[in-house]
């Protein structure tokens, strides 16, 4: 399945292959990207959900896992592709979080579940130290308002296969796969 999100007529991304998106940018353009995606992720039919309690996204998750152990299968597409009664890929939004420790659950077991995380930041106080968690976003979407060594920090951590997307200020579009 493709979850494409699309910036000036051109891919940008698949969550089902990119599932984690980690978005550094000021609160005006976080609304702004925010109401984007969302419009995007509605046009093709996914269920977008914008919330503040990571509990009630880690109860989904565990349902969802109890159910493929049920039904003795191990992902989303293949207890999709084995049932009827299909479950929903989710884009989970986020913005802002005080504990990372619960999404980093979210984030290593999310993938297989269907659940998909998009976390958007002010700045990288409550993250920057933490590698692992930078490394658990394979497209991360830094904007030019962002603090330069911020964006050093994103970008110097980059994994191979990972996405860096780049808006300039006349909103054209750069992107480099590494």
């Amino acid at each position: 399945m493709n979850i494409n999100i699309i910036l000036k007529n051109k891919l940008m991304f698949d969550l089902a292959k990119c599932p984690h998106t980690l978005v550094v940018c000021k609160n005006k353009t976080r609304e702004t990207t925010v109401k984007y995606i969302v419009g995007e992720l509605l046009k093709q039919n996914i269920t977008c959900i914008e919330t503040d309690s990571i509990a009630e996204i880690e109860e989904e998750l565990e349902d969802r896992y109890r159910l493929f152990i049920e039904t003795e299968t191990s992902s989303i597409e293949e207890y999709n592709a084995k049932h009827e009664d299909k479950l929903d890929y989710w884009v989970i939004i986020i913005k802002d979080i005080s504990s990372y420790d619960a999404l980093k659950e979210i984030l290593m077991k999310g993938r297989a579940a269907g659940i998909h995380v998009m976390l958007f930041v002010k700045n990288f106080s409550g993250i920057k130290k933490d590698k692992e968690l930078i490394h658990m976003f394979p497209v991360r979407l830094i904007y030019r308002n962002s603090h330069k060594r911020e964006t050093v920090i994103v970008i110097s951590e980059i994994g191979k296969g990972a996405k860096i997307l780049k808006l300039d200020d006349d909103n054209k579009t750069n992107s480099e796969v590494i």
